[in-house]
Formats: structure tokens, C-alpha cells, sequence
């Protein structure tokens, strides 16, 4: 007995030694397929540029990679990881549409949301990510959304009435972050799930909206058990996962578990209560919102197509942390670039009050998407300033990229195609991709709301076709685009018209900085996870 013991700690332990070495050491020794490729010099023999990637201030560093490297750059990660980071328009093509089959979210990035939002949209891929796909899409359709529209205004007009509260004796700093991310939530309550997360009239403790804006400083508050988490569910039985997690001596750990859980109980219940208004009405039953829509064509499909409760509960997870961080965030960057720039706001403003918009309480979609001004600045911003600077793909099998502009490499040659191999991480460059004067013109890096009330420039004939949105990186392309780019653009177009209507934004002497974690976002102070940005808000209507 003690023989066989010995060797199956032994081959227990060999096991082990293989794993760290494929995950983590191999990559110092081997020769990877973009070597060959320029890039940032790392600033860290074990972490690369690691630091850089996941740091709250590294806007030097994604402005080099758009800038000085062409479409295809090598970036060293964690412990001798070698990158490729594309922002070639052909190279993104590949990977997102033509194969996106073989290019998926890498294993780490699935587990992290797995583990935080349940295995929704998110955390899953291949066919299961394909019948959630199919479920949820009707519910973002046009024709859905324009039945939400009242229900926005009616967000919207609340939200105004909550901050004309706190200005209307006059002029003052208020926190507009905050307003516009109670809002979002909102926006994904009353719309997503026909439930109220906020009044938004009285500025009474939330637990559950207080978790939902901690959850992703949470995450990143704790990068380093990112790296080490696909190992240890791996290594960790199942079943001894969560005891593990109670009892794990980390403040950091024990705060996004406690986050995690309060998250999750909400969406169960939200699911619950919705389930059972949809089966009391029955066919009668007339409810706007996703969940509901989600819950009816659930029932209707088959056996095969319908989702187990665990993933309806991840939707909403999903849902509600998707849309209102990055709708907030960049509704945040709309009105600091307003200020910034007041006589787009004022320009703005005339356009909102001489249309019709002005005196409809519900405000209908058409007219909401008409205003040729606001388009134009949620285009340009949206291109500008994304919210996600990049996210991550792993190459599935051996490929070749084509190049839709050839790229020197370090040997002095110039490359129209890339081949990569199995296993190559792939950084897809929105950042640099929004930004590329290649494909935007020389004034690619100023903000223009200009540029999208005249033609783009002939490169765009040329391009393939990958975004889902205006020929920007903002929202992705191909299959696995994002679901709710029309939510998003019809929500920030509402709260817009009525916030300027009603209000005038101008900048305090608070310096705002914008943190470039895996959502940008604005704060007023170095090293802080909380999302904070003042300006001065007056009354010109009430």
C-alpha cells in the first residue's frame, strides 16, 4: 500500500511539475510564430509588460502600441508569454468572422466569468454560447427596442428630476459618474428585467447597486489569483471549491466572493418573480422587458434549444454588469468631453431643443436615432474613446493572417501575411484599431463629431466588413460581437436629450483621470478603484 501511495504522489507530483511548466516557463525556452514581430520593450523579465497591460495608468503604453508598430505587434505577458496584438482590419476579419470558430476566449477569461457571473454570454462558447445567442437576440431586435422606448424616457426623466433636486437653488458640484451609473442600472432593470434597482429621486443606501459598481475593481483588485485561477479549479475538486474560497485568508478574495454572491442572489430572484408573471399571464402576457421576452421564448423552445435555470440566472448577471459599466462609463466620457468643448454642447443643446424630442414625454425611437448632431457625437466618442481598450482570443489551431497593410519585422522584412500557431494569445486591438490613421485619416487621434456628417475616407471601401458598429472596434464583430450595441446607443441618446434640455455641464478645477482597467473608467485620485468625476450642473429648464 505504501508503494502504490508513493507513486501516486509521485505521479501526482510530476503532473504538477508539467502543468506549471506548460502554463508558465515553457514560453522563456521556446520560439513562439511572433518573434520576428516589434514591439514594446518589456519593462520586466518575469512579468513583461504585464504591469502595463492591467495598470490604472497606462495610456503611454496603448498609445505606443497604436502609434509605432504597424497592425500586427508582439507584446511580452506574464513569465515569457508571448502576444500577438492585432489591429490590421484583414487580420481582424480572420479571427472574428472567417475563423472565429478557432479563436476563442481564452480559458482564463472564461473561468474568471464563470466564476464571477455564473455561464452566461460571457462564459460560455461553441454551442452552448450559440443557443443563448439564439435565445437572447430577438430581444435586442429593433423592433423590440422600440417598444422600450418609453420606458427609457421615463429612466431618463427620473434621473433629471433626481439631480435638478440638487441643483435647484443654483449652481453646484455634483458627482455625474455617479447619477449616470444609478441610471444605467436603472436603464437595465426597468428595460433588461421590468424591475426597479432605483428610484433615483432619493440618494438612499443600495447594497445591491453599490455591489454592482465594485464588482469589476473587485476583480482587478486581485489580478494576481486571475493568473493562478484556471489552475486551481483544475487542480481543485468541485465540490471543494467554494469551502476552499470561504476560508481563504485574503480581504481581497473574501470582498469579490461576498460581491459575487449578493449579485447572484439578486438575479435569482429577479429571475423567480419574472417567471412567475410570465406563466400568470400566460399568451396575454405583454411584458417589454429581455428577461421576460427570454422567458417566453425559453418556454416555447425545445428540449434541446432551452437553457437550465443556471444560465437564465447568468443572463442577468451578465446583463446588468455589461450594460452598466460600460454604458455609464461611456455616457461619463460624452459629458466630460462636453464640457471640454462648449460649443459642441451648446450646438448640441439647440439641436435637442428645436426638435421634437423637446416636447414628447415619450420620446420614440425613431426620433431618439434622427438627431444628426447626437449622432455624431456618440459615433465619434464611442471610436475615440472605447470603453474596452482590447480583448483577448487564444489561436486554436495553426493559421495565416492576412495583412490588409504589410508590416516591416524586425529582420528588415516586409510580411502581407502572419502565420501563427496553435496556441498563440491574441490581443485584439480596439484601441489602436479605432485610432489608426491608416484607416481613419491623420486626424484619427482628435475628436471630430465632424467626421460623421461627411463622408469616411475611401479606405473604408477597402475594409472587410468585421465591426458590428460603424466600422469601429468599440462593440467588436462577427458572431460574438456585442449583443446590446443598440441597447447601448438608444440609452445614452435619451439620457443626452433629456440631461441637455434640462441641464449645462461645465468642468471644475478637479482634475479627472481616466483608469485603463478592463472597463475605463473616471476618478479624481491615483490608485483608487472608486469611479468619480465632478463637474458643475445649472438649471436652464426646469
Amino acid at each position: 500500500m505504501g508503494i502504490v501511495l508513493q507513486s501516486v504522489v509521485a505521479g501526482g507530483l510530476v503532473w504538477v511539475v508539467w502543468q506549471v511548466w506548460r502554463t508558465f516557463l515553457r514560453c522563456y525556452f521556446e520560439s513562439s510564430s511572433v518573434d520576428h514581430l516589434h514591439g514594446p520593450v518589456p519593462k520586466s523579465t518575469f512579468l513583461g509588460s504585464w504591469g502595463d497591460v492591467t495598470g490604472h495608468d497606462s495610456w503611454a503604453f496603448w498609445d505606443d502600441l497604436a502609434e509605432n508598430y504597424g497592425g500586427v505587434v508582439k507584446v511580452q505577458g506574464l513569465l515569457g508569454e508571448k502576444n500577438l496584438h492585432v489591429s490590421d482590419p484583414a487580420a481582424l476579419h480572420t479571427i472574428l468572422v472567417k475563423e472565429q470558430s478557432n479563436f476563442p476566449e481564452p480559458y482564463m477569461f472564461l473561468t474568471m466569468n464563470q466564476v464571477v457571473l455564473g455561464h452566461g454570454l460571457f462564459a460560455t462558447e461553441g454551442a452552448v454560447h450559440r443557443k443563448q445567442r439564439k435565445i437572447l437576440n430577438p430581444a435586442f431586435a429593433s423592433a423590440y427596442l422600440k417598444r422600450l422606448t418609453p420606458v427609457f424616457a421615463q429612466v431618463a426623466t427620473r434621473l433629471c428630476d433626481g439631480i435638478s433636486a440638487q441643483v435647484k437653488n443654483g449652481a453646484r458640484e455634483v458627482d455625474m459618474v455617479k447619477w449616470v451609473a444609478r441610471a444605467a442600472l436603472e436603464f437595465i432593470g426597468q428595460g433588461g428585467m421590468g424591475y426597479s434597482f432605483d428610484s433615483l429621486v432619493s440618494n438612499e443606501p443600495n447594497a445591491h447597486r453599490d455591489a454592482v459598481k465594485a464588482l469589476l475593481p473587485a476583480v482587478f483588485d486581485i489580478p494576481h489569483y486571475l493568473v493562478v485561477l484556471p489552475l486551481a479549479r483544475f487542480l481543485v475538486p468541485h465540490r471543494y471549491q467554494r469551502w476552499l474560497v470561504d476560508r481563504y485568508p485574503d480581504k481581497g478574495v473574501q470582498r469579490l466572493k461576498s460581491i459575487v454572491d449578493l449579485l447572484w442572489d439578486k438575479s435569482s430572484d429577479i429571475i423567480t418573480a419574472r417567471r412567475v408573471a410570465v406563466e400568470k399571464s400566460g399568451e396575454e402576457d405583454t411584458a417589454k422587458d429581455i428577461i421576460s421576452i427570454l422567458l417566453r421564448a425559453n418556454m416555447k423552445a425545445s428540449a434541446e434549444d432551452r437553457l437550465p435555470d443556471d444560465q437564465l440566472v447568468a443572463q442577468v448577471s451578465t446583463m446588468i454588469s455589461a450594460a452598466t459599466d460600460t454604458s455609464s462609463n461611456l455616457m461619463a466620457r460624452i459629458l466630460s468631453l462636453l464640457t471640454q468643448h462648449p460649443e459642441v454642447q451648446d450646438k448640441l443643446r439647440k439641436e435637442v431643443l428645436e426638435s421634437s424630442v423637446v416636447e414628447e414625454d415619450d420620446m420614440s425611437y425613431d426620433t431618439v436615432l434622427s438627431l444628426p448632431y447626437l449622432d455624431a457625437i456618440y459615433r465619434e466618442t464611442a471610436r475615440l474613446y472605447p470603453v474596452s481598450l482590447y480583448i483577448q482570443r487564444t489561436a486554436e489551431k495553426d493559421t495565416v493572417l492576412p495583412l490588409w497593410k504589410p508590416v516591416m519585422d524586425k529582420h528588415g522584412k516586409s510580411i502581407d501575411s502572419l502565420p501563427i500557431a496553435k496556441g498563440t494569445p491574441v490581443m485584439i486591438g480596439i484601441y489602436a484599431y479605432n485610432r489608426s490613421k491608416a484607416i481613419w485619416g491623420d486626424d484619427a487621434e482628435e475628436w471630430k463629431p465632424e467626421r460623421w456628417l461627411a463622408p469616411l475616407p475611401d479606405t473604408f471601401k477597402s475594409l472587410p466588413g468585421t465591426a458590428v458598429y460603424s466600422n469601429m472596434m468599440t462593440f467588436i464583430g462577427g458572431p460574438r460581437g456585442c449583443i446590446g450595441f443598440k441597447y447601448a446607443e438608444l440609452e445614452i441618446k435619451t439620457i443626452l436629450c433629456h440631461l441637455l434640455k434640462r441641464f449645462k455641464f461645465t468642468a471644475t478645477d478637479q482634475v479627472v483621470m481616466w483608469n485603463t482597467s478592463m472597463v475605463v473608467y473616471p476618478t479624481t485620485a491615483e490608485k483608487t478603484s472608486e469611479a468619480k468625476m465632478m463637474m458643475n450642473v445649472e438649471l436652464v429648464r426646469s
